[in-house]
Order: C-alpha cells, then structure tokens, then sequence
C-alpha cells in the first residue's frame, strides 16, 4: 500500500514538473517570436535583412505597376455610351450602325475594358478591347476581338500633352492577300460627354485610307 501511495505521488509529481517546463518552454517560444517580430520592425541589423538588389527591385515593380497620369488620361472614356458607327469597305458612301458600347475599369484602375455591341449585315457584332498604359514600354496598348474573327488586333500608341488625342499603330491581318496590313487608330475626347474613334487602313499601294468612324456620345 505504501509503495503504491510513493509510486502514485511521484507520477503527480512529474506530471507537475512537466507543465511547468511545457508553460516555460511556450513563454519562451512565444516571447521569442515577438521580439523577432519587434525587431524586424524596428529593423535589428541581427535580424535578416532583403538584400538591397532585391529590395530595390520590389520597389521598381512597385513602381512599374502603380497606375499613374497617363492612365488618368482615360478617365474620359468610362461609362455607357450610344455608339453612331461609319464603314467604308470602298469609294462611295459609307455602311451606318448604331450600337452601344460599356467602357469600364479593371484590374485596379490599371485597363479599360470596352464591350461594345451593334449589327453588321443583320447579325449581331459584339467585340471587346483592353486600353492601357504600360510604365515600363511608357506606351499605350490596346488590344481588340470580336465575334466575327479569330485574331486578335494589338496596337501601341501615344497621347498629346492635351491628355485628349490618342495615336495608335499597328497591323492586322488582310482576307484579301493573307498578308498583314498596317492600321492607324485615333481617339479623340471631344467633351466629357462625346469621343470620336477613327481607324485607317493601308490600301494596296500603302496609302492610309479611313475605314472606320464611331461618334460615342454618352446616355
């Protein structure tokens, strides 16, 4: 009976001791990591530090990826519009439509997306822009697809120091000789209210002939 009441005491004994060596050990742990963590803050040259190359590279994405006045530049297009469009496929007057378009952010004020939607020869035409600015090329960039093609249209350009008059080049493709054509594009903010959209096509011998005109006027 006496070895079982030693036997049983010295069990509650080093259940005791062990909790508090468990208690000590988490106080330590946990004190630990919050000097670790005060001291980085406070930046503790004992602490590990980022490299400064690394360092200043995450600043020059930081940089590289923050929208800036360029991208204020197209503030002027966002919104729901009525969208009058012009196309000449030749000499003579031009095919009309009407339509609307939806211009709107994305990606934390970093692109504009346009969704525009109107008919072309009595069948729906629905296509889809992407408009940016891009810090690194320090260009514009636009991009284009519609349901009546498989290609996508890339375009880069510039802005006038208005911030209303927009310049855009490229090339896309041509049915007629499977050859790539060059195209110009120009946006101009007339009002808050109205922006006018042009596109120019090379022709066979080179010479930029207008194609396109949609007058956007705001709902």
């Amino acid at each position: 009976m006496l070895n079982r009441k030693y036997l049983s005491l010295g069990v509650a004994l080093r259940t005791f001791v062990l909790c508090i060596v468990l208690v000590g050990v988490s106080a330590f742990v946990t004190s630990r990591v919050i000097s670790d963590d005060t001291a980085a803050k406070a930046g503790d040259p004992k602490q590990p530090q980022m490299p400064p190359e690394m360092a200043e590279m995450m600043k020059k994405m930081q940089e590289l990826g923050t929208p800036g006045p360029h991208h204020r530049h197209m503030d002027a297009f966002v919104g729901e519009w009525n969208a009058s469009g012009k196309f000449w496929m030749g000499p003579g007057e031009p095919t009309t439509t009407e339509g609307t378009a939806t211009f709107k952010w994305i990606l934390d004020g970093r692109y504009i997306q346009e969704d525009y939607r109107s008919e072309w020869d009595g069948q729906p035409f629905n296509g889809l822009s992407i408009f940016g600015y891009d810090n690194f090329a320090k260009q514009y960039t636009s991009l284009w697809m519609d349901n009546m093609s498989t290609s996508v249209f890339s375009s880069t350009g510039e802005c006038d120091s208005s911030g209303k008059s927009f310049t855009f080049s490229g090339e896309s493709p041509d049915c007629m000789t499977g050859k790539l054509k060059k195209h110009r594009m120009e946006w101009r903010v007339i009002s808050k209210d109205k922006h006018v959209f042009e596109m120019h096509e090379a022709d066979k011998d080179g010479k930029m002939m207008k194609m396109m005109e949609i007058v956007y006027t705001r709902k």
